[in-house]
């Protein structure tokens, strides 16, 4: 999906409407398929790709900024965990629950401070 909208093409109304969409999607996509391996560089770098073309989307937004959170938990950069964890709690639901857990066991387990 990145390789097709990136690449010049002949404007197509309906693609050059969802690229951002597309995009951040496919970026998002891969973001979990490494977090899912424990590539967890690889996967910081797709979900910060992603998180600019998911700006205001919601729980897709919560998604990305979650799965920032976690996979910079596990490369040892708290704080920028913590921001992201942070970030993601306006947006209320499901991520914002698993993240507040997050933050609070990051304060007890390893006495982060925000």
């Amino acid at each position: 999906v990145v390789e097709l909208v990136s690449a010049p093409k002949p404007d197509n109304d309906e693609l050059v409407r969802n690229k951002a969409h597309y995009l951040g999607s496919a970026y998002l996509l891969l973001g979990n398929a490494y977090i899912n391996t424990n590539a967890f560089p690889a996967a910081d770098k797709a979900l910060r790709s992603a998180l600019p073309y998911l700006k205001g989307t919601g729980q897709t937004e919560a998604a990305v900024l979650f799965y920032l959170g976690w996979s910079n938990y596990h490369l040892e950069r708290y704080k920028e965990a913590a921001g992201f964890f942070k970030a993601c709690l306006p947006h209320g639901g499901a991520y914002a629950e698993q993240a507040t857990r997050n933050l609070t066991a990051m304060r007890n387990e390893r006495r982060i401070t925000e």
